[in-house]
């Protein structure tokens, strides 16, 4: 049938799952990515990023904040990553919790941020998006022109 002898990835019955190249995975087991959310240091206009975080997307602490870098602007870069209020300094992927929120500063110390600020801000903007959407459309004005 086959020269090598090397079995084909059976396909998973649900269709979904993806296969992967690496033959110690298995579809039982896959990896999951943490989902993290990010916001900067003292802006409540900044309603924060969210970034999936891995062990296979981001090896150290540092490819986290030059993704972050890339992400959003401070003005001295990412420099520390810490929990909301500024207490505790995050230094490992490891203490990142899932659906965790932290705050990206480049100051020192930290000032960290005020989350309900932020999630006020954001729903009032959200507020306003739908009523722009329900508001009936766009009004044309039309002209009734006599031609003679």
């Amino acid at each position: 049938m086959y020269q090598n002898s090397q079995k084909l990835p059976v396909q998973p019955k649900n269709g979904i799952m993806k296969t992967y190249e690496n033959p110690s995975r298995t579809f039982t087991r896959p990896y999951s990515a943490k989902t993290v959310y990010f916001y900067k240091e003292g802006d409540v206009f900044f309603t924060g990023i969210r970034v999936p975080v891995s062990q296979h997307r981001f090896k150290t602490m540092t490819t986290l904040m030059d993704e972050l870098n890339q992400s959003m602007f401070l003005p001295y870069g990412v420099r520390r990553i810490t929990t909301p209020m500024g207490r505790t300094n995050i230094s490992s992927l490891d203490q990142l919790q899932h659906l965790g929120r932290y705050v990206a500063s480049s100051s020192n110390p930290p000032k960290g941020v005020d989350l309900d600020k932020i999630q006020e801000k954001y729903s009032a903007s959200q507020r306003r998006e739908t009523q722009k959407q329900t508001a009936g459309g766009q009004a044309y004005w039309v002209g009734l022109y006599r031609v003679s």
